[in-house]
């Protein structure tokens, strides 16, 4: 009779150990998703930013080629380091979710010698990330200053604040919104859209608004931009940028000046977030935006 219950009492011990096992496993794939995710969106960033550079050398023959293929070949390195780590972190999801029902115990080695690889590639894509950052800025009104959707002609618009724009020179639809107090630009060309804001805020910091952001961006890696002349004149406190991984993607950036007891803040929703050339100019409209802000 003894041996009878004990038997139960073992087997339920076993599968409680086992069903703790399998969360451990389930709960480590959503991180190393959202990482994939953030490696696929900077490796599509690179690799359009490659493409580009080397149609703009082909087509345009500019007179500094030379110094261009320099860059594009320093590009070219880092996309391929990105791309593998990309590979390496996609490697990791899918051995995570192969053995989601495994006991941790059983492919916990095989786990260790993926994440052993994972964080070499890491090492290396992120640096490679930083490295290529300061071409891609250079490059960018390179090769989008001839690029087709680039237009010459400067096109302005009235919000219903009455205060007029300057709108970016690329080629799409604008839809101008919001109140006395709010701008809103609406955006859209083809499959890409953006809406851009403008509002104030009182009785609180730049930095409050900082970490409200920051919050919204939970697990996501925000990149903190470097401003611009145009930004820096106007006293723009911080610009920072993440990319939310909601059913569609899209890409958030957001910008803070102060005035008085509280100040403005200018926030682009751009989709896809792989379109950084128009990530930069509506950037450029940002800072338009909140120096009339700062005129009222």
């Amino acid at each position: 009779m003894v041996s009878m219950r004990f038997v139960p009492v073992v087997a339920l011990v076993c599968l409680v150990a086992n069903a703790a096992a399998d969360k451990k496993i389930v709960d480590m794939t959503p991180g190393f998703e959202r990482e994939l995710a953030a490696c696929e969106m900077q490796e599509g960033g690179l690799g359009s930013m490659l493409s580009r550079a080397k149609d703009f050398v082909a087509k345009q023959n500019p007179p500094d080629k030379s110094e261009i293929e320099k860059d594009i070949e320093k590009l070219a390195k880092s996309h391929a380091s990105v791309t593998a780590y990309c590979a390496e972190v996609k490697a990791m999801v899918q051995l995570l979710k192969d053995n989601a029902q495994a006991a941790y115990k059983t492919v916990q080695k095989d786990i260790d010698a993926r994440d052993a690889t994972v964080r070499k590639a890491r090492k290396e894509g992120k640096k490679q990330i930083e490295e290529a950052a300061p071409i891609t800025r250079k490059l960018i009104p390179r090769v989008n200053s001839r690029a087709p959707q680039i237009e010459e002609k400067k096109q302005t618009a009235k919000f219903p604040s009455g205060r007029v724009v300057e709108l970016p020179s690329i080629t799409g639809s604008w839809k101008m919104g919001g109140n006395l107090v709010s701008d809103v630009a609406d955006y859209s060309s083809g499959d890409t859209t953006a809406t851009v804001t403008s509002r104030p805020f009182s009785n609180a910091t730049c930095d409050q608004q900082k970490k409200m952001f920051a919050s919204k961006a939970g697990d996501e890696p925000i990149a903190d931009l470097a401003l611009s002349d145009a930004a820096k004149a106007i006293n723009v406190q911080w610009a920072w940028r993440y990319v939310r991984r909601d059913q569609t993607p899209h890409m958030l950036t957001m910008m803070c000046v102060t005035s008085g007891t509280g100040g403005f803040v200018a926030i682009a929703d751009l989709t896809p977030p792989t379109e950084l050339a128009v990530a930069e100019e509506l950037s450029k409209l940002m800072v338009t935006m909140l120096q009339l802000q700062l005129k009222n």
